[in-house]
């Protein structure tokens, strides 16, 4: 192992996912970077025993597998291996049902982040047009942007989705920005949003290095009326995150942002679960409508 590079921790927090947490472990382990860790943390499966299971990997000095005696809940348990098992510079979050696509991507993310250290965060998997739009930007090269984290999410209605698989962290600031402590389903964004306050760079590619797996066991499908309005709480949870730290960060009105955001993301999501009338109702009970959630809806129903 390489000690001259930083060590890059990839934490894989897992619940009944016995048919693809092998997957995930073996996406990571494929990764040529040198200096890895692999943390799994079970939050006490009630379908197997996860470390029975992955005994496979006992010798296999890069993994580490642990089990919660009891399930303390999803983004609790992002939390705790963070906070206590994580020991890299540099962190991903790898659900224990989606897995890396591109086995080069942490090699050639921390070359780029070596050469930018006011970054706090790489993230992969997104689409330039937007962005290129509505930010300034340095180009690095073909696959590579730079922008500035402050800039980012004061225009945050500009943001796009992104796979939290698909992204490295800071572990210093994460812990800084109280990563995964507020309770709800895009837990991803409301924890790199208070990060992001901070300053510093973000660096996006356009390559796609992960896969997020899509089925009914999915979090972003347990989606209903209260889990609706956790969502718009943790965008106002930003704000007070700001004020609390005294950051010089003015935000957009949050109204409309919220609204169409959520919308956005809910209705694109259901358009990839089997389509039921009760998810068609809950968007038109919960939602007043403009031309975003009208696109949004029309996706929903055409896809």
């Amino acid at each position: 192992m390489n000690t001259k590079v930083p060590l890059v921790s990839i934490q894989i927090p897992t619940y009944n996912q016995k048919d693809f947490i092998k997957q995930a472990v073996d996406s990571a382990l494929a990764q040529n970077y040198e200096n890895l860790e692999v943390i799994v943390c079970d939050d006490c499966s009630t379908d197997y025993d996860i470390q029975e299971y992955l005994l496979e990997y006992v010798d296999e000095p890069r993994v580490k597998v642990y089990r919660h005696a009891k399930n303390i809940g999803r983004v609790a348990n992002y939390n705790f291996i963070l906070n206590n098992f994580v020991n890299g510079e540099w962190f991903i979050n790898l659900d224990g049902d989606d897995f890396f696509i591109d086995n080069e991507f942490i090699s050639r993310a921390i070359k780029t982040l070596a050469d930018y250290e006011s970054a706090n965060t790489y993230q992969a998997s997104q689409d330039f047009s937007r962005y290129k739009q509505n930010f300034k930007y340095f180009t690095i090269n073909s696959d590579e942007i730079v922008l500035n984290a402050q800039s980012f999410i004061e225009n945050w209605e500009f943001v796009n989705s992104f796979k939290h698989c698909s992204t490295i962290f800071k572990t210093k600031m994460a812990k800084r920005a109280e990563f995964y402590t507020y309770e709800c389903l895009f837990s991803d964004f409301n924890s790199a949003a208070k990060l992001w306050c901070f300053g510093g760079d973000i660096i996006l590619s356009s390559r796609d290095v992960s896969q997020w797996r899509q089925h009914a066991n999915n979090a972003t499908f347990s989606l209903n009326k209260q889990n609706y309005r956790k969502e718009i709480d943790s965008l106002k949870n930003v704000s007070t995150f700001i004020k609390n730290n005294s950051l010089n960060v003015v935000l957009k009105p949050l109204d409309i942002f919220i609204e169409n955001k959520i919308f956005v993301n809910i209705s694109w999501s259901l358009s990839r679960k089997k389509k039921d009338i009760n998810s068609l109702l809950f968007l038109i009970k919960n939602f007043s409508f403009n031309i975003t959630k009208f696109k949004a809806l029309i996706r929903f129903l055409l896809t």
